[in-house]
């Protein structure tokens, strides 16, 4: 399915090398609306994550996301760990969260991002259900941990390569802090920051689980394998 709204979806990721840098766990009061004002002055696309009850706190926030051309996704109602959840509980989860983004953006969520990046496949039909897609990450900034910005920058940088979807958290004045030498980092790599689906080629397949641009579980199976 096309994923509409991407600012930066004039990219083509089969020619250009890029990484999806993507966003979890808000929005906050406190640092995402500096994010943005950062990611504006970057002339960056990014993909968030947020949570539906902090969604429903500040939906201004989340509105500001859309409209400047970043992608909305969704990471639950309340960052439960899905796989301990009965189907009914994780769908809950799913529907309360897309509807508080869709009231915020106008658009309905179709990408998931499930807390941990545990899944089993009833989240992943739960997601299906939603026409969504789930999407987790190969690699993983450690800013929930390190909590340092210096940190991050070099978690980030170390490890990055053509193709990666990079976890990290809008929550933590640290991790704003880092952004901007991660992207230039990136850009010295010659690689270009996007959104998933621009990295993913414009679309996503509902029920698919993406780690990175070409790691990927299709449906009806659980193994990785790599396009």
């Amino acid at each position: 399915m096309a994923v509409e709204g991407a600012g930066d979806a004039d990219v083509d990721c089969g020619v250009t090398a890029c990484v999806a840098l993507t966003f979890d766990d808000g929005p906050d009061a406190a640092t995402t609306g500096r994010l943005l004002d950062t990611l504006a002055h970057l002339g960056v696309h990014a993909t968030f994550f947020p949570i539906g009850s902090h969604v429903v706190e500040q939906p201004g926030l989340v509105r500001c996301e859309a409209e400047d051309g970043h992608v909305v996704g969704a990471h639950t109602w309340d960052h439960a760990d899905l796989t301990g959840l009965s189907a009914a509980a994780v769908r809950r989860e799913l529907e309360s969260t897309a509807t508080a983004v869709r009231d915020a953006t106008g658009h309905d969520p179709v990408l998931v991002r499930p807390p941990y990046g545990d899944w089993n496949d009833t989240v992943r039909e739960e997601a299906g259900r939603q026409h969504a897609a789930i999407v987790v990450w190969n690699i993983d900034s450690q800013d929930w941990e390190s909590r340092n910005t210096r940190a991050v920058v070099d978690r980030v940088l170390s490890t990055v390569k053509r193709g990666s979807i990079v976890l990290m958290h809008d929550i933590y004045p640290t991790t704003v802090d880092a952004v901007p030498e991660v992207v230039e980092g990136l850009r010295e790599r010659g690689l270009t920051p996007v959104t998933v689906p621009t990295l993913l080629g414009g679309k996503v397949g509902e029920g698919w689980v993406y780690y990175s641009q070409h790691d990927l579980v299709r449906p009806g199976s659980t193994q990785q394998t790599t396009e």
